[in-house]
């Protein structure tokens, strides 16, 4: 049934409210789907924390964050390729840029116009593989061991920057002695890929520098994608190519807020004690989030552990497709009392919901993007708004204003 946006927005913030008072704000989930790269992106969970709920689910686990974590971890900063020496060296890892991710493409085929080397590691044959010095073919999900197995390379062939290790490394004799395990010919079994490939891989960037790792989503959508993230950060680290001029830098701040950053997105609203009350709180798997896990927002609708979600919103995303277990994720978007949806397409997911607010693309909208990692960047509006559609942000402000919370 067709009804008009004040109609809908009342209803939406209404149902809020209703749920807050009988269950409390933990009974919500806020659910944010794909990253389209502005700030519109994180108003969704500026909302949630000014409404004090604590459950805020998103794509982080199978997008970018598992990796971003775990080179904050090795080595204290996210490394973004400085394209602007340019490198001598381009390693592709997991990331299909010719078409997704078009502005870096730009950046890597004018490095490699300066004639700078490719290697593309990626099981499909992509743009970028067809073009490439060497392209490997690791059997999917088998990133871990071939970064481990190349590292086995660089370690024993002495393909490491020896100062760097000396002045700016701790644990290098215990990765020495836990990479023993990774040899070419063990891991050859492990990815599929020959060992010699192993082996001229290995060479091929710690002997091609500067260098850098363009590394993609792939990455994150396999099992060990923290620990793949951990390797590959090393196997920059070992062959010196962190912090130098055409290696992979560490870029300042954008000018204003990143979406990533507490004061923006308002968590501090939510004490520490009501922090803990979110779902996964207690599971132990991922500490260094403060949001909660696909799997635990499903097995909470179902379950009732550790209490029932009665309210969901879910933003621009499928996840119906893009969780784990489509059968228990559908019986869970069943089972809530009230179901939002805000997207740009009748997904399987809005398919289920209540109501459904119909979202414009990036493209019909002014916008500034600002990673916590890259520069600010505005978006300027291309194409006149289709039809009745809203941006994240219109939609978010016309429910925080019904709030009380504008």
């Amino acid at each position: 049934q067709r009804i008009s946006w004040d109609e809908a927005l009342d209803m939406v913030a209404e149902e809020f409210t209703k749920a807050k008072a009988k269950y409390g704000p933990e009974s919500l989930d806020f659910i944010r789907g794909a990253f389209k790269g502005g700030l519109q992106d994180g108003y969704l969970t500026r909302l949630a924390n000014a409404f004090g709920c604590p459950n805020i689910a998103s794509m982080a686990p199978v997008c970018y964050v598992p990796r971003a974590n775990a080179a904050v971890i090795t080595h204290g900063f996210v490394p973004v390729p400085d394209y602007e020496f340019p490198p001598s060296c381009i390693v592709v890892w997991g990331a299909n840029m010719a078409e997704t991710r078009i502005g870096e493409h730009e950046y890597t085929m004018r490095a490699l116009q300066e004639g700078a080397r490719l290697m593309v590691i990626d099981p499909r044959r992509t743009e970028l593989a067809k073009r490439a010095d060497l392209w490997v073919q690791p059997r999917p999900g088998s990133d871990l061991a071939l970064a481990l197995g190349m590292i086995n390379v660089k370690i024993n062939e002495r393909l490491f920057e020896e100062d760097f290790i000396r002045n700016w490394t701790v644990g290098f004799e215990e990765l020495k002695a836990h990479v023993q395990a990774y040899s070419p010919k063990a891991v050859e079994e492990i990815t599929w890929v020959k060992a010699s490939m192993i082996e001229e891989a290995a060479r091929f960037y710690a002997t091609n520098r500067p260098a850098c790792i363009q590394w993609g989503n792939a990455l994150d959508h396999n099992l060990n994608s923290f620990q793949t993230g951990r390797a590959l950060s090393i196997l920059r680290a070992i062959t010196g190519n962190l912090g130098i001029p055409g290696g992979e830098v560490q870029c300042s701040p954008p000018g204003i807020l990143p979406i990533t950053s507490p004061e923006f997105d308002l968590r501090d609203m939510i004490s520490p004690e009501d922090r803990q009350k979110r779902i996964s709180a207690k599971s132990g798997l991922f500490p260094l989030a403060y949001y909660a896990l696909p799997q635990d927002i499903v097995k909470a609708i179902l379950e009732g552990n550790p209490y029932p979600l009665r309210v969901a919103y879910l933003q621009d995303g499928n996840i119906l497709l893009s969780y784990p277990n489509a059968k228990e994720t559908y019986r869970a978007l069943k089972e809530v009392d009230f179901l939002v949806v805000a997207d740009l397409f009748m997904t399987p997911s809005a398919a289920l919901a209540d109501i459904v607010l119909p979202v414009g693309t990036y493209l019909e909208f002014d916008n500034i993007v600002a990673p916590p990692y890259y520069p600010v960047v505005q978006v300027q509006q291309k194409v006149a708004q289709v039809g009745e559609c809203r941006s994240d942000y219109d939609i978010v402000k016309g429910l925080a204003d019904r709030l009380d919370l504008g």
